[in-house]
């Protein structure tokens, strides 16, 4: 007689075995996440010269959709529209070039002059780095026998690869421009495509709700920020102008454009003002006071006015924000430190809509349950 294999029915071993299946699961998907996170990585970090521009124009056409959707409720066409739009922010910045061409040249002119002018300063100092890297030569030779062969090679010049990071610069954003306009003129194209790939009709509900929730959000911080910015930059001039200062138009404007980092741009504008103030001031206290100008406003803008104005419309968790600007900065350097809080913003929103990542959506608001 064949016996039928027994089967055990103990509630508490299939608990286990279930809550087994369950823990090996949940580590496969970890892991398996893990991985996708890091080819991302990589993806990003190789192909930057595809990918940036793409992230760039999309966050430039979430930016400008809610002025494009605008004119066409009074009967523009989705194209013209988008024309106009991204005409308009084009000549916008054009303009603002064409103005601060000449202080610019000015400063670049003056750079010998202040370079000459530090040295003078900072002659006691140099020559005792000098005594320092003369002994230690002489040890690094003695050390060697003297047979230690020195190669030489000639690095470009600060100003030639400066020169040529602007013009990689400006290609990815006309690039980006381009993209931009043409995801502006499909007018709701993309976004009926994108819900037409979802088949139920809750799904549809979701991504439409994503999409214009992030280009709501990505919109109003840019914009804002933006205008806190040219505000920033033009008060910074004119306290700088009432001081004497040189070049004040000029570096209002390099406020402005360095405001767009987080963190790191009062920082670095405060140095450059501080270096160049102490080649043209005859004393330590007069050259001391354009940066504390300049970094007591970026210190008023950044721990009153932003987070007042900001704030209202935008939580984002601080340390969330220092972590991707650190990784973007590494993947895409400067263009990724820019752009690294309009993605936060983007992945914060994804997160907040999807089932199963409002956990990691609560991390990334500045307040428990903001999501």
């Amino acid at each position: 007689m064949r016996m039928s294999p027994t089967i055990d029915r103990d509630p508490a071993k299939q608990a286990d075995h279930q809550k087994l299946v369950d823990d090996s699961l949940t580590s496969i998907r970890r892991l398996l996440l893990v991985i996708l996170l890091l080819l991302l990585g990589a993806a990003l970090y190789f192909g930057k010269l595809i990918a940036m521009p793409i992230v760039l124009g999309l966050l430039i056409s979430f930016t400008l959709s809610p002025l494009t959707r605008a004119l066409t409720r009074f009967l523009v066409p989705a194209p013209l529209a988008a024309v106009c739009v991204i005409g308009l922010v084009a000549s916008s910045i054009s303009a603002g070039a064409y103005l601060l061409a000449d202080p610019f040249a000015t400063t670049v002119e003056r750079l010998p002059d202040i370079k000459a002018s530090l040295e003078r300063r900072l002659a006691g100092l140099e020559s005792s780095i000098d005594t320092v890297t003369e002994i230690s030569d002489e040890m690094e030779s003695l050390a060697g026998n003297g047979a230690t062969d020195q190669v030489m090679i000639a690095q470009p010049g600060i100003l030639s690869a400066a020169a040529t990071s602007v013009a990689s610069g400006l290609t990815s954003f006309a690039l980006a421009s381009l993209l931009a306009l043409f995801l502006l003129s499909s007018g709701n194209l993309f976004d009926e495509k994108l819900v037409a790939s979802f088949p139920q009709l809750t799904d549809k509900k979701r991504a439409l709700r994503i999409m214009r929730d992030i280009e709501r959000k990505i919109s109003t911080y840019l914009l804002t920020i933006t205008l806190i910015n040219i505000t920033l930059g033009t008060a910074i001039g004119l306290l700088l102008a009432a001081y004497g200062k040189q070049d004040p138009a000029f570096w209002g404007a390099l406020a402005a454009l360095l405001n767009f980092l987080p963190y790191l741009g009062a920082v670095l504008g405060a140095s450059l003002i501080a270096i160049i103030s102490i080649a043209e001031y005859p004393t330590l206290t007069a050259a001391l006071i354009p940066p504390a100008i300049y970094y007591v406003c970026s210190a008023i803008e950044g721990n009153l006015i932003t987070p007042l104005v900001v704030g209202r419309h935008l939580e984002l968790n601080v340390v969330a924000v220092f972590v991707f600007v650190v990784i973007w900065s590494w993947l895409w350097g400067v263009a990724g430190a820019l752009m690294a809080v309009p993605i936060l913003v983007t992945v914060k929103v994804i997160c907040e809509h999807l089932t199963g990542w409002h956990t990691f959506g609560r991390f990334l608001s500045a307040r428990d349950g903001a999501a």
